[in-house]
């Protein structure tokens, strides 16, 4: 298994999350989960941050055991998409909290 896929599903977070998060198009995700692109490196070196391990790690390069990856609440994720978000639009806010599953009832 791709060890993109494999942390991100270990982290118990979706491909819409992380690429909401990450501020990259939906299907970006999923083309590095499938090895159709790479990602640059400053989305590498925060796939691994978001996903608790090493940048070598998730490259492949370290077989070593991964870090356990923090398993988030919804609250903790809006959270860091707030904080990643501070300047950008109320539109992409409310589009986050909609993915997150919170229509705001």
């Amino acid at each position: 298994m791709n060890r993109f896929r494999e942390c991100r599903e270990a982290s118990g977070l979706t491909q819409k999350y992380v690429a909401l998060t990450l501020g990259v198009k939906g299907p970006s995700v999923s083309n590095w989960e499938s090895g159709k692109t790479t990602p640059t490196t400053e989305n590498v070196a925060a796939l691994a941050k978001m996903y608790n391990v090493s940048v070598d790690y998730l490259l492949g390069w370290d077989e070593g055991q991964p870090q356990p990856a923090p398993k988030y609440s919804t609250d903790q994720r809006k959270e860091i998409v707030l904080k990643k978000l501070e300047k950008k639009s109320l539109a992409q806010l409310e589009a986050i909290l909609v993915a997150l599953g919170d229509d705001g009832k």
